[in-house]
């Protein structure tokens, strides 16, 4: 994906009618590195239009490469608020609130210092992710469809089916030469109940030190953490999985490092040998949260404990 500052100045360039002179020329103003003054014709524009998410996302790109990241944020939450379904500055929101490297970065880290003999991906899409896989790693990737772009390592292979028919349909141990699942990440249907499943299945197969990483669920907004998809960038309600351990699985270490775009949850000390009532409960959970979709869903940085990034979080 463009930085916002490229893709903003080509739309005013295609469209300047859109936009009008004003933020057309603090387009040019931005591709030019002549940020104060972009911003001075964002602000003008912000005035005149105050209805334009454009002109505020315009504004938050200029606070940023200025330095002023707060105001970024407020610029880009108002464009957001303005019309959700802007998706650069939901990109743009993500970079500001985790300045860290992105979550595929994490994962290589992982990769490279867990060195996991065994990798399970639920939802591998482009194989972008599973491809970082090391080369001694077994590893298997789970997706409905699966459209791989990425070279993969000789000892990787994808399953063409959904996490649950794959579950039920193999032997996993067995796939693995007998081991373990070492590390899994789960990265499938944005729904929390698939996920929940996802991350029961693969605890059964995993011991005490294996390592699961659970994707979105960091909320970066309201519209983009809801269960139906309104956006094109969209987390859904993965992050209620992660309240739902927290309270049921008190035996488990519960993390969540804010890592760009919705963050990326890490889980350990796991219990492939979880009692039945356990199990229960959350199942019953599901059921619970389900009945509660209409609460408050968690947008606030304060309000989730995570590791850290960068020195800022």
């Amino acid at each position: 994906m463009l930085p916002p500052q490229s893709i903003l100045p080509a739309r005013c360039a295609q469209n300047p009618n859109t936009f009008g002179r004003t933020p057309t020329r603090a387009g040019i103003d931005l591709r030019t590195g002549r940020f104060r003054e972009a911003l001075e014709h964002f602000e003008r524009a912000r005035m005149l239009d105050p209805q334009n998410a454009e002109c505020h996302f315009g504004a938050a790109v200029a606070h940023r490469d200025l330095g002023a990241n707060e105001a970024a944020r407020e610029c880009c939450e108002t464009a957001l608020a303005l019309d959700p379904g802007l998706h650069p500055a939901h990109g743009f929101l993500a970079s500001l609130n985790f300045p860290g490297p992105l979550y595929l970065k994490i994962i290589a880290m992982l990769h490279s210092h867990l060195r996991p003999r065994t990798y399970l991906e639920i939802g591998v899409e482009t194989g972008q992710s599973i491809a970082l896989a090391r080369r001694e790693t077994r590893a298997i990737g789970i997706d409905p469809e699966p459209k791989i772009t990425e070279r993969l390592a000789p000892s990787t292979s994808i399953h063409a089916t959904t996490s649950d028919e794959y579950f039920a349909a193999h032997d996993v141990r067995a796939e693995f030469g007998g081991l373990p699942i070492d590390l899994a990440f789960i990265d499938g249907m944005h729904r929390f109940e698939f996920a929940l499943r996802d991350f029961m299945n693969i605890e059964k197969h995993s011991t005490p030190r294996s390592t699961i990483l659970i994707h979105d669920c960091y909320p970066l907004s309201r519209h983009t953490a809801e269960r139906e998809r309104r956006t094109t960038f969209w987390s859904g309600d993965i992050w209620r999985l992660i309240l739902i351990l927290r309270k049921y699985r008190p035996d488990l270490s519960v993390k969540v490092i804010g890592t760009a775009p919705t963050g990326l949850g890490v889980v350990r000390d796991l219990d492939p040998g979880s009692t039945s009532s356990s199990r229960t409960t959350m199942r019953s959970s599901g059921s619970f949260w389900r009945s509660t979709i209409r609460c408050s869903t968690p947008t606030s940085r304060e309000c989730w404990p995570s590791i850290p990034t960068t020195g800022r979080r």
